[in-house]
This record gives structure tokens, sequence and C-alpha cells, in this order.
């Protein structure tokens, strides 16, 4: 109940249903689960490169002003 509080309403929507209505709770939570994984794999996927290239020019324009120095 504390995990579900958490959780935003849409998601919660199915829990509140009696079990008999629902089908499975087990397939809802594990697709949640992989959706939410998958969401986050590819969110790193676009971060990573982005901090990677971001810090890459970060150096190089810091070597760039301390060769002038």
């Amino acid at each position: 109940e504390v995990y579900l509080r958490n959780v935003p309403f849409v998601f919660t929507v199915p829990f509140r249903f009696p079990h008999s209505f629902s089908p499975s709770p087990f397939i809802f939570t594990f697709t949640f689960h992989f959706t939410l994984f998958t969401f986050r794999f590819s969110f790193s996927l676009f971060v990573f490169p982005f901090i990677f290239v971001s810090s890459s020019l970060f150096v190089s324009s810091s070597l760039f002003v301390y060769s002038f120095l």
C-alpha cells in the first residue's frame, strides 16, 4: 500500500479493483517494470553520449585556454 501510494494514480487503478476482476496483477507489474526499464535504458543511451561529448568539449576547451596561458 505504501509502494502503491508513491506510484501515480494511473498505475494504481488496476490494483484498486478486486483480484477476481483483474486478470493478473503479475502481468501488469511485469509490463510496468519492463517499460520503466526500457525507458531508463533509452534515456541513459541518450544522456551518456551527451555527457561524454560535453565533458570532452570542456576538457578540450580548457586545454586550449591553458595553452594560451
